[in-house]
């Protein structure tokens, strides 16, 4: 034991004096809930005993007050009374010495009829699973629900503990969760487990935790795995809280009933074998209940079967499951080489069918290897690869007429079916034959192929426009072929900064356009729409530039005259580069200003755009006005490139544009007069004459090339495509795989599944930026090879008997043989499951007793040894 340095609690007397010797002895009844302690020296020496109680053991706390206080009346000065002290186990009679009585002739006093301390119990004690396998996510796993109401005395706070027992069958986790739902006030809870009783500690949390007494409580625990169905005593469940003397038991019994068995399912798959051989590896069918938890106490019958072929078990087959999975071993199937499945049925239980597996011919026939359906949908092109092997390679064909929309291109080993976008949705059967030559002997084998074109559940011809709105862009599609949208869902891409911005969701199922708000002007932008619930998302839309808002304009010597006439203003020397001069005739003025630099866009156009403002005073009566704008490009500027921009009505109005004559100096003149532009001239306040850069050219096709990877090595992420010197990033759009991450162009995750990443190529002084499609990328699990161990054999064989032992290991699967060292042993497997293996043992009379050897061998031909004792 180590050390402790502090005690659970200190027990005094208020009323003491210095020198009382409070503690000269002590005593404590056998429940360790009544003590005894003397102090012989109180009242000059004439000594007093003091008694203390709690409710229980556990529940000592410091205190200064006794519930009582033995002394002798007739006692006198000197008489030390407590000396020592003694108690019985009940805690209800007492034994006193004073060994200074009578000129310390002593003497020791009996005080009897002491009350023990008050038994307290909680009540009305309930235990409730929550739906009994109702929702397992494992067979018999459940949260339980514990009730009850405190005693009397059983107000609980921080550091009270709370006793929950199970009775045995139940498995309780070691820390098991706990959730306190109802009557505790401020608590929150820890708690542990030892044998079949889980202490719950209370603590304070956001107050001062608290559940007075007489008061119903609710707590859960979770997650327990119930037993077997049945009935279990409610003695065996009961709830004490640490002030209570007693645990309390519901009053009624526990009745568990699990989920019952309603299907089959190939836990191990059949593996490719030989037509005639046993399966390399065979399969193992598991009875479930209809939320895929295994049925433990299911014995039913399990019985395989096969279509247009032979199948023969030498388990049995049927074989009755033990424990709910049914192991076949020595399974073997004839005449039918290439693609198979097997059937699994049993009675009043849904069958299952098998993945498939592939049979070869030891003379060489061809035979089909690839699977004999396959699903493509409408609006895309799917590519189908059909695969045959045999020796020599056998050419394959189809035999039968392809639908409109697919063809087949034949070839040898493999041939591809292409779906086309224009196929119809139906089922098809097609005919493939595969043929070779053997010894001058044409052999063919022939596959039944089911094609499925279904409606594809994706929205197609997603267009994007910049509204005139700014911020704003519009979006148009088509709806998906497929039937069973329920809504859709808008992801922005932000070209620029290479990030996803908030998705739009909740659109209706009936929409084909919505209008997306917010986003960054100047900035490029790229969608999806994405078709819930199947979660397919469209093609990545065309890129668009959202429009700003018009900013504030500056300007600077500009010069007017308000009298009827001619009014001017200009910026820079006329004619010269970055100059803007304006001339007005009529009654009133013009001004002109440039934007600053950095300024937003104007409608559209991207960043670097030349504006300017052309402003007519109100009220003014201008019958013409002519305005020449100077450093603009020339190069790639064609009519109906320079724009008017009407602020009030947020409309562009195009205008002719006419190069000076030299056509080098970057000057533009515009002329307007009210024959030609009335009401143009009276809207001119405020607004914008812009002319863009020239334009920047779209990239060939870019594609993400990295396609698959493993869990735990960060796949480095590559494309292929695009045009000009921009920089090529990765993001990740989508993904089943858990934690999707890239990191230094590094794809990683947590979990097997698949992320959908897209790249993005920047923009340079010739390309705009670039984009894939969404990409799938696969990441596969690390498989991790079992190795073929034994370690331990279980049980002794016995000369002239036979007997069933265990042999204990790793890597048991399939058709597995034992074989003894000592002629005349035989050893028969009767059950495989991966780490035990179950062997009748017959030991011929006569044979040596000692220590021997079993060989474990699979049918691949793996071995390991073991040793045994034969008595």
């Amino acid at each position: 034991m180590g050390s402790i340095s502090s005690p659970s609690a200190t027990l005094t007397y208020s009323g003491a004096a210095v020198g009382d010797a409070l503690g000269t002895s002590v005593a404590m009844s056998a429940n360790g809930s009544t003590a005894l302690i003397g102090a012989s020296h109180v009242n000059s020496n004439k000594g007093a005993t003091y008694v203390f109680q709690t409710s229980s053991e556990g529940s000592w706390s410091t205190s200064a007050s006794p519930v009582d206080t033995l002394a002798n009346s007739g006692g006198t000065a000197n008489d030390v009374f407590g000396t020592s002290v003694a108690m019985s186990s009940d805690g209800t009679t007492a034994f006193i010495g004073a060994d200074g009585v009578s000129s310390y002739r002593g003497a020791a006093y009996v005080f009897a009829g002491l009350a023990g301390p008050t038994t307290t119990t909680p009540t009305s004690v309930m235990f409730s699973p929550n739906g009994v396998g109702a929702t397992a996510s494992a067979y018999g796993q459940e949260d339980w629900a514990v009730g009850f109401t405190t005693s009397a005395t059983g107000a609980l706070g921080a550091g009270d503990t709370i006793r929950v027992t199970f009775p045995s069958g139940f498995v309780i986790p070691a820390t098991p969760t706990i959730t306190l739902p109802t009557g505790f006030i401020h608590c929150s809870a820890t708690a542990s487990m030892i044998s079949q009783t889980v202490t719950i500690t209370l603590a304070n949390s956001s107050g001062t935790c608290s559940l007075g007494h007489s008061t119903p409580a609710t707590l859960t625990l979770g997650v327990i795995t119930n037993p077997e169905n049945g009935t279990y005593p409610a003695l065996g469940f009961s709830v004490a809280t640490s002030p209570d003397t007693i645990a309390a038991s519901p009053a009624s019994n526990v009745v568990i009933t699990l989920p019952a068995a309603t299907q089959l399912v190939f836990t191990t798959e059949p593996s490719n074998g030989t037509s005639g051989a046993a399966l390399s590896t065979e399969p193992v069918v598991t009875i479930e209940d209809a939320f895929a938890n295994p049925v433990t106490s299911s014995t039913a019958p399990v019985t395989l079967s096969i279509n247009g072929a032979t199948l023969a078990c030498t388990s049995g087959n049927p074989v009755h499951a033990v424990a709910g999975v049914a192991t076949f071993s020595g399974c073997v199937v004839s005449g039918q080489p290439g693609t198979n499945t097997l059937q699994a049925s049993s009675p009043g239980l849904s069958s299952a069918t098998s993945s498939s597996f592939v049979l070869g011919t030891e003379a060489g026939s061809p035979f089909f290897t690839s699977p004999f359906s396959a699903t493509a949908t409408t609006g895309s092109t799917a590519v189908i690869t059909v695969t045959a092997s045999g020796t020599p390679t056998p050419a394959i064909t189809l035999t039968s007429v392809a639908p409109t929309g697919v063809d087949f291109t034949p070839g040898t080993g493999s041939g591809t079916l292409t779906v086309g976008n224009t196929a119809a949705t139906g089922s098809y059967t097609l005919t493939f034959t595969a043929t070779n030559t053997i010894a001058s002997v044409v052999t063919t084998a022939t596959q039944t192929f089911t094609l499925t074109v279904a409606p594809s559940n994706q929205p197609t011809s997603l267009a994007a426009t910049a509204s005139a709105t700014p911020g704003d862009a519009v979006l148009t599609w088509v709806a998906p072929a497929a039937a069973g949208t329920t809504s859709y869902t808008i992801t922005p891409y932000n070209v620029t900064t290479a990030s996803f911005e908030s998705a739009i969701t909740g659109i209706s199922a009936s929409a084909t356009s919505d209008t997306v708000m917010g986003l960054t002007a100047g900035d490029g932008y790229t969608f999806t729409v994405t078709s819930l619930p199947s979660a397919t998302a469209s093609a990545v839309s065309n890129e668009i530039l959202p429009v700003a808002a018009g900013p504030a304009a500056t300007a600077t010597g500009n010069t007017s005259d308000s009298a009827t006439g001619t009014s001017t203003a200009s910026i820079g020397t006329a004619g010269s580069t970055g100059s803007i001069s304006a001339s007005a005739t009529g009654e009133g003025s013009v001004s002109v200003a440039t934007y600053s630099s950095g300024s937003a866009p104007v409608l559209g156009f991207s960043a670097g755009t030349q504006s300017y403002d052309v402003s007519i005073a109100p009220g003014s009566d201008i019958t013409a006005l002519s305005f020449t704008v100077c450093g603009v490009p020339t190069t790639g500027l064609t009519a109906g490139e320079v724009l008017w921009y009407n602020p009030a009505t947020q409309t562009n109005v195009n205008v002719s544009p006419a190069p000076t004559a030299d056509g080098t100096s970057g000057c533009y003149e515009v002329n307007l007069n009210t024959t030609t532009s009335i009401p143009l001239i009276s809207q001119l306040t405020g607004s914008i004459f812009a002319v863009p850069p020239a334009p920047l050219i779209a990239q060939a096709g870019l594609s993400v090339t990295s396609t698959s990877g493993t869990v735990g090595t960060a796949l480095t992420l590559a494309a292929s495509g695009g045009s000009g010197t921009g920089a090529v990033s990765f993001s990740v759009v989508a993904g089943t795989a858990n934690g999707c991450a890239i990191s230094n162009g590094a794809l990683s995750v947590t979990s097997a599944g698949t992320c959908t990443v897209m790249a993005t190529k920047a923009a340079d002084s010739t390309y705009l930026v670039g984009s894939s499609l969404a990409t799938t990328v696969t990441f596969a699990a690390v498989v991790v090879p079992v190795v073929l161990r034994a370690t331990k054999v279980n049980g002794s064989g016995v000369v002239g008997r036979t007997v069933t032992l265990t042999i204990a290991g790793t890597g048991f699967n399939g058709h597995v043989t034992v074989t003894s060292n000592e002629a005349g042993t035989t050893a028969v497997v009767s059950h495989v499951s991966g780490r035990l293996l179950t062997v009748r043992v017959t030991v011929r009379a006569g044979s040596r007793k000692g220590e021997h050897t079993f060989t474990i061998r699979l049918a691949n031909g793996k071995s390991c040894r073991v040793t045994y004792l034969v008595k």
